[in-house]
């Protein structure tokens, strides 16, 4: 089993992600930084820039505090949802979403999340199926829920309900408005990158996004087969072969064994080729 190369910007996204709770803007700078080695190192700095233009008069009341931050960042800055390339892997980079105000409902969640950390109101994200929201972690007697890719609208439970039902979703509501850990939430990041690079077909992406939910969750060895599917395209055939082995090893019950082995078979011919 050979050890997995992991790039300078994955090893530090793995120190952060040793963290409790992960910090969600380093993780995502560390994310930016393996996606685009001219991603620029002042991410925290731009965003306390951003959080120092908002004026909170007092953090515990929440509609005041939540009326400010969105007048400041959807009709002074101008964040928005990008609806035009929804799918652009840009709009899963933090830097590129700063530079451009646009991006995915969970990036623009978390840089709400981050902007409001900073200005002692406390968020917490939602992962909501299909569009990611925010939620203030003290709510009072008032429960609602803020859609930054929306303007940030507010949107309430018989809201979501509406939703629930409107996309057929098979989870439990309940289950679908509660709080989603930043562990959860920079993998739905890493997934959204997966997909985005996928795609295009862009293996050497797709590749640095496993790499980054592998160690987000160690313990899900089914990574190590995908991980072979995508060495064995880019014609890395030893490294294929030894990461479908792996997950041989971690899965022999497994329902795809006897593909596994026929795989193993053609990756072992394509290695003595090579």
């Amino acid at each position: 089993m050979l050890p997995i190369p992991l790039s300078d910007a994955q090893r530090a996204f793995e120190q952060i992600c040793a963290q409790d709770p992960i910090p969600l803007d380093l993780g995502l700078l560390w994310i930016a930084k393996d996606e685009d080695e001219h991603t620029p190192d002042s991410i925290l700095e731009d965003l306390d820039a951003i959080a120092k233009q908002i004026h909170i008069p007092d953090p515990n009341n929440v509609l005041d505090s939540v009326s400010r931050i969105n007048q400041h960042l959807f009709y002074e800055v101008r964040f928005q949802g990008d609806v035009s390339d929804y799918y652009n892997p840009q709009n899963s980079l933090i830097h590129k979403v700063l530079s451009r105000r646009q991006g995915l409902p969970i990036l623009l969640s978390i840089v709400y999340i981050e902007i409001a950390r900073r200005l002692s109101v406390p968020m917490v994200g939602v992962g909501f199926p299909q569009h990611f929201l925010v939620q203030p972690a003290e709510c009072g007697d008032i429960q609602f829920f803020i859609d930054p890719f929306d303007k940030g609208a507010i949107v309430t439970e018989p809201d979501l309900l509406d939703w629930h039902h409107h996309w057929g979703i098979d989870l439990p509501f309940e289950q679908c408005i509660q709080p989603t850990p930043n562990r959860d939430i920079l993998l739905r990041v890493c997934h959204n990158l997966f997909y985005a690079h996928n795609r295009l077909h862009q293996c050497e992406g797709m590749l640095r996004a496993i790499h980054r939910l592998m160690i987000l969750q160690p313990q899900m060895t089914q990574l190590h087969r995908t991980r072979s599917v995508i060495l064995g395209k880019m014609q890395r055939f030893p490294e294929s072969l030894d990461a479908l082995e792996t997950y041989m090893l971690y899965n022999p019950d497994a329902k795809d064994i006897q593909a596994c082995q026929r795989d193993m078979t053609v990756l072992k011919q394509l290695c003595r080729s090579q």
